[in-house]
């Protein structure tokens, strides 16, 4: 039997549509955050342009003594400043942001600004 909305309608194909528009806007999406991150990384390699050994040793000695595993992109906190989270194993396992302890850096001069003992927020929950 037929509705009258046309043969799409008819076949059940707006369920078809329906997820192809989420599945669309999920690419997009991911695509986007993609793009953000892979951007704010790029700014920091021309920038400061240093490895987590460079990273450690800007630290002061007592936060040196850590066994740092990875750097990761803080979320953009001001389109003056870049912020960097190095994440260190501390035994306890974690959900949500790892414990890390932050650096920020001018985005102009790639210059340290501050270092921040508690770390910095990785925007995971």
């Amino acid at each position: 039997m037929t509705t009258g909305h046309g043969p799409w309608y008819d076949d059940g194909m707006d369920w078809w549509f329906v997820l192809g528009v989420i599945a669309g806007v999920g690419l997009f999406e991911m695509t986007r955050v993609g793009y953000a991150r892979w951007r704010r990384r790029r700014e920091y390699d021309d920038r400061v342009g240093r490895d987590l050994a460079g990273l450690v040793v800007l630290l002061p000695p007592e936060l040196q003594q850590r066994v740092y595993t990875e750097i990761v992109m803080a979320p953009p906190y001001t389109g003056e400043r870049i912020r960097v989270a190095m994440v260190y194993d501390d035994g306890w396992p974690f959900r949500g942001n790892p414990p890390n302890v932050g650096l920020e850096f001018d985005a102009n001069t790639g210059e340290l600004l501050a270092v921040i003992a508690e770390g910095v927020g990785l925007g995971r929950k």
